[in-house]
């Protein structure tokens, strides 16, 4: 049998607890038997960290983890929010009003990292919490990303031998540009691919930055949240991709440069999933996830089904 032809690249953008979407595309890409026919993957953000999964092939592995993360996880709140948090417990099996409540907190602070205005709640209450929470995860120099590691940990050999490339962008604080790294170009530095899976994902001012080669590096959604220009420019000097796929969120922190197909030949799918709600980066609710994954694999079908 003839092997498929490589003729897609893959676009995932940035957006916290959103990416349970990109999970949905990727069984609708399984399903259309399209996920063998990718041949590049660039990431910012949590994108980054599905698109190293999907270098793994194993679907049923992410969903399990998606399945099972909290936000608990996502910005260890057992040591951080949960001590500046006195007047909000925030527990596995708390109250959906007190979760609620975190949820505007950190939205606040979301809001303060991309720059969102229009944000700040009347509450007085909610106000005091917010105060806790930014002056604490600077007390506590950041917020960890154990968990996130941990995940990084377990995929990573899975990534490095992949015959998938992928791209991970990440922002340079000192000139507040993107910067993207060709993970295949790192193969036998592991540690380092590591570093770079985080450094996409430290949204400021949660976690701390990740120095590499003696530069600061943050979430990639500061500068390049929608990582499609660099695959615009790589495709151009391959010509066996025949299409892009770019999978993001129309919402306020949303950097999207590359609204333009700038390559007349190259078939364009846009995924795009309108979530107006900045609160929904941190909106890890099991309902929500499994809507999100829903909704993700029938909006790829549709774009898809005719290729």
């Amino acid at each position: 049998m003839q092997p498929l032809e490589k003729d897609f690249a893959l676009v995932l953008a940035g957006g916290g607890a959103k990416g349970a979407y990109q999970i949905g595309v990727w069984k609708a890409l399984i399903d259309l038997g399209i996920d063998k026919r990718v041949a590049i993957v660039s990431g910012t953000s949590v994108g980054a960290l599905n698109g190293a999964l999907f270098l793994t092939k194993k679907y049923d592995e992410a969903r399990n983890i998606w399945d099972n993360i909290t936000l608990i996880d996502m910005l260890d709140l057992d040591t951080a929010i949960k001590k500046s948090l006195p007047l909000v417990m925030v527990k596995k099996n708390s109250h959906q009003t007190s979760y609620l409540l975190a949820l505007k907190v950190l939205t606040k602070l979301a809001g303060i990292a991309f720059g969102v205005k229009g944000l700040i709640t009347s509450s007085i209450r909610t106000s005091k919490v917010l105060k806790n929470v930014y002056l604490t995860s600077y007390s506590l120099k950041n917020i960890s990303l154990s968990k996130i590691e941990k995940i990084i940990d377990n995929m990573v050999l899975d990534v490095l031998n992949s015959d998938i490339e992928l791209i991970v962008c990440c922002s340079n604080l000192r000139t507040k540009t993107p910067k993207y790294f060709h993970l295949n170009a790192y193969k036998d530095n592991p540690d380092l691919v590591k570093k770079i899976l985080l450094a996409s994902c430290s949204l400021k001012p949660f976690y701390k930055s990740i120095k590499i080669d003696g530069v600061k590096y943050a979430d990639g959604g500061h500068s390049m949240n929608v990582p499609a220009e660099v695959i615009y420019k790589i495709t151009q000097k391959i010509p066996s991709i025949k299409n892009i796929i770019v999978v993001r969120f129309n919402d306020d922190c949303t950097l999207y440069q590359c609204k333009d197909n700038p390559q007349p030949l190259l078939n364009h799918f846009d995924i795009n999933y309108p979530v107006k709600n900045l609160s929904s980066i941190f909106n890890l609710f099991n309902t929500t996830k499994r809507k999100l994954y829903e909704q993700g694999y029938t909006d790829t079908l549709n774009a898809l089904k005719s290729k």
